[in-house]
């Protein structure tokens, strides 16, 4: 068996070097030399000093490595700056007006660095996916990585006060449970290829293990919302697939379910009612108290509608923001707990219509990303962005993710999404087809 090439080594080791700095804290606490105590809230102090999403001086760090990391992808692959610029082609309304909402945030100064730490993660991410030239890899670097986290979370059962922080459902090496929520989503679907496609794994048994045991961490971390989005977005990428390869049969049966679930939904809301339904299903109507949250939240948005309070300038603001969300019976939070109503209230009627322009764009690139590189029965790298694509927009219902920074839900969505569809990953499709078939005829 040939050895890849150097520069394909360099990428594997960049793309799972990001995956555990994003998804294992605190096997980068260690790392940096840092200790855990005995106490479930002392592990919590530490863990948010490291890892404060917020903009934390490591975190700052962090980004800066990734940023010139990622660029030395890019040279390494010797792509030119065409690819990285139509990849950012979705994205970039959302960053010109983040970039444009620091002449008229309330806080001039906290907009600035959030926004070009916005710039700064979006820039390496998008990189770090165009560098991806080999897709074929990237499920089985991001198992290896996957199984190995997955295998530490294991382990942490055996010390409860990290795997169990703060007494809020199992969190392991990861920073809360809802983390740990997002990182079983991300890797449940990984596992299952796995299963049934030995370049990933040699063995189907391995793979099996790490499916029963991602779901039965799942099932104990108590992250009800990514509980929820993995069947949901299994369901909904194997219908975009059908309606893909089986053109006029599938498309009427995703009408029909698509209009059959609106009818059952609004059948349950007058017939039982939205606050016994949210009761039953997640055990508490207010979603924890996430509608004091919203209600805070919608104050500022009716403030400036248009334009809204500026990126970065409604949460960790100062101390203003804590009598503010008293006021209104909420906690001290950092995020709205909905991604759309953040950025309504951040970015304003046209922050809401620029996030809707980069989720059709990109959902246009990934269904037509699934018909030239994948086959009926084959599922691959496009597959597994769509049901990313899935799951970010139904978490980010109850949980800011995107364009949020530093957030782990939003970093390997949207790598993976640009490693799916950008143009490099389509020539070299089409390059191994014509090797395979013999013939250059299809590169014309």
């Amino acid at each position: 068996m040939s050895r890849p090439e150097p520069s394909f080594r360099y990428q594997k080791t960049l793309l799972g070097t990001a995956f555990v700095v994003q998804f294992a804290p605190i096997l980068v606490l260690l790392a940096s030399g840092g200790r855990l105590t005995d106490t479930s809230s002392d592990v919590s102090v530490v863990l948010s000093g490291i890892t404060d999403s917020a903009g934390s001086q490591v975190n700052q760090a962090i980004a800066l490595a990734l940023l010139v990391a990622s660029f030395v992808a890019i040279r390494r692959t010797s792509a030119s700056a065409a690819p990285v610029l139509w990849a950012l082609l979705p994205s970039f309304f959302m960053i010109l007006w983040i970039l444009l909402s620091m002449s008229w945030s309330e806080y001039p100064d906290l907009s600035l660095r959030r926004s070009l730490r916005a710039v700064v993660e979006i820039a390496w991410m998008t990189m770090l996916g165009v560098s991806v030239a080999r897709q074929e890899f990237v499920l089985k670097v991001l198992f290896q990585v996957a199984f190995c986290i997955v295998v530490a979370d294991v382990a942490s059962l055996a010390i409860p006060t990290l795997s169990f922080k703060m007494n809020d459902g199992f969190s392991g090496i990861h920073l809360n449970k809802n983390e740990a929520g997002f990182f079983f989503f991300l890797a449940f679907p990984i596992f299952a290829l796995a299963v049934v496609n030995r370049s990933l794994s040699r063995s189907p048994i391995v793979p099996a293990v790490a499916v029963l045991a991602t779901g039965a961490l799942l099932a104990i971390s108590g992250a009800k919302t990514t509980g929820i989005a993995v069947p949901f977005c299994i369901l909904m990428t194997l219908l975009v697939r059908a309606a893909i390869f089986r053109k006029s049969l599938a498309s009427a049966l995703v009408l029909l379910v698509t209009i059959g679930l609106v009818v059952l939904a609004a059948l349950l809301v007058y017939d039982v009612g939205l606050a016994a339904i949210l009761s039953t299903a997640f055990g508490d109507s207010s979603l924890t108290g996430r509608d004091k949250i919203w209600a805070y939240a919608l104050s500022r948005f009716e403030l400036s509608p248009m334009l809204g309070t500026g990126y970065g300038a409604l949460w960790g603001v100062g101390p203003d923001l804590e009598s503010r969300l008293r006021e209104y019976g909420a906690w001290i939070v950092n995020q709205a707990h909905s991604g759309y109503i953040d950025t309504a209230a951040q970015l304003g009627y046209v922050g809401i219509f620029s996030l809707a322009i980069y989720l059709i764009w990109t959902f246009q690139r990934l269904v037509r990303s699934i018909g030239y590189r994948e086959e009926i029965g084959v599922l691959g790298l496009s597959s597994y962005a769509m049901y990313l694509f899935f799951g970010l927009v139904l978490v980010n219902i109850t949980e800011t993710t995107f364009f949020r920074n530093g957030h782990v839900m939003f970093f390997l969505p949207f790598v993976i999404s640009i490693a799916a569809t950008a143009p490099r990953a389509k020539i070299a499709h089409l390059r191994f087809a014509a090797s395979s078939a013999g013939s250059q005829r299809v590169l014309r």
